[in-house]
């Protein structure tokens, strides 16, 4: 029975596994451009290392919509606290991944389901306690020779055992909340080695060491204000290296220690998050007031051009001076919000850097188009004036004719 229970479970895994080796063929139309394809706010995706983005690319659409959603929302903890939005993505994100793990798993669950049930000697009567227990022993099995992509493959591996124990106790409340915790700490801890593995490191203490320097670097040839938003400069002061491991290699029992190595990489990487999230947020507001100053030159221009015409129109007509004289006021209107739109330019480039050209172009044309209103203002008072005075003088009786 034991024999058979192992041949059909093992069938079980191969006809999952090939499903999941299927789906990636589809994968490759999608667009990975997530601010394109999925509607990420710019800020939203300064906060999600790749890796993270690739899972939600690949999440049901119904749950990647929510979960947009959700980050999008969160977007105002910004300017309360940066880590706060860190914190509250990150909850997001475990959140979509549980959600989405019982609806990927659907048809593999009821094949696993009829296996079960036809076998009833092979189903597990202590799931919860098992799986605390792999997850608690865990990092017993991992050695400091292990690289990240070792790494990420074994808590992936763990992740998906979790999943499939998380889905199948869901009508236990009680059961189902213990192991969406233990779920939500390894899918963490794999999302962390993937993150790792674009660091181009061979060992988790290497990549560390690699990713400090890194941090090290960001932090200081960011923008100060960035670095100070996030308080960057204090965390990565607080970010303790482990001892490096015990190099007896022959050793039988060769181990490492490894939460402490992930609790300082975790926290690495959440600086390098901050700077990112503080600095798009500030580029967004930069690129808004950019947008407000485009328009409002846009509308001025097209208000000075109709302006022109109904001066020209009426300029030689000495019975509309009341016409002309509304048109120079509405030029001075123009002029004075060409000229708000100084301080909007100014705002601009001290909150952002790298508009320092489209700057330029805009405060040009601003000039331009505010010394054009201003010559057509005058003119048009001076024409007003000069029908005005003409209007009086053919109402004035010439002198009696001389007899």
């Amino acid at each position: 029975m034991t024999s058979w229970k192992h041949s059909a479970r093992a069938l079980a895994w191969v006809a999952v596994l090939a499903c999941g080796f299927i789906q990636p063929r589809y994968a490759g139309a999608i667009d990975l451009n997530l601010g394109l394809s999925y509607g990420f706010d710019a800020r939203v995706e300064a906060g999600l290392d790749a890796p993270t983005r690739r899972l939600i690319e690949r999440l049901p659409e119904k749950v990647r919509i929510e979960t947009l959603k959700l980050l999008r929302e969160a977007l105002p903890l910004v300017d309360q606290s940066v880590y706060s939005y860190l914190d509250r993505t990150e909850r997001i994100i475990d959140t979509s991944l549980v959600s989405a793990g019982c609806t990927a798993q659907g048809a593999m669950k009821a094949l696993v389901d009829d296996i079960d049930g036809r076998l009833p000697f092979s189903k597990n009567i202590y799931p919860v306690e098992d799986i605390v227990e792999r997850v608690e022993r865990m990092p017993e099995s991992l050695n400091p020779l292990m690289g990240p992509r070792e790494l990420r493959i074994k808590w992936a591996d763990l992740a998906y055992s979790v999943g499939v124990t998380h889905c199948q106790v869901r009508s236990s409340p009680t059961s189902a909340a213990i192991v969406e915790e233990k779920l939500t700490s390894v899918e963490r801890t794999a999302r962390l080695w993937a993150r790792a593995q674009d660091s181009d490191c061979d060992t988790a203490r290497e990549c560390l060491l690699t990713t400090k320097r890194q941090v090290e670097t960001l932090v200081a040839n960011s923008e100060g204000r960035d670095v100070k938003a996030a308080g960057a400069e204090a965390k990565l002061k607080q970010i303790r290296i482990p001892p490096e491991p015990d190099k007896r290699w022959l050793r039988s029992d060769l181990h490492m220690d490894y939460p402490p190595y992930e609790h300082a990489l975790a926290g690495l990487f959440r600086i390098s998050d901050a700077i990112a999230v503080v600095r798009e947020t500030r580029e967004a507001e930069a690129n808004a007031l950019l947008l407000e100053a485009k328009r409002e030159l846009t509308t001025q221009r097209t208000r000075i051009a109709q302006l022109k015409s109904t001066f020209d129109e009426n300029k030689s007509r000495t019975y509309r001076w009341e016409v002309l004289e509304d048109v120079a006021n509405e030029f001075g209107q123009v002029a004075g919000r060409l000229a708000a739109i100084k301080d909007t330019l100014g705002h601009v480039a001290d909150i952002s850097l790298k508009h320092a050209e489209a700057l330029g172009d805009l405060e040009a044309e601003r000039r331009d188009l505010h010394a054009r209103a201003q010559r057509e203002g005058e003119a048009a008072r001076r024409t007003a004036a000069n029908n005005r005075t003409a209007e009086i003088r053919a109402r004035i009786p010439g002198p009696p004719p001389v007899l």
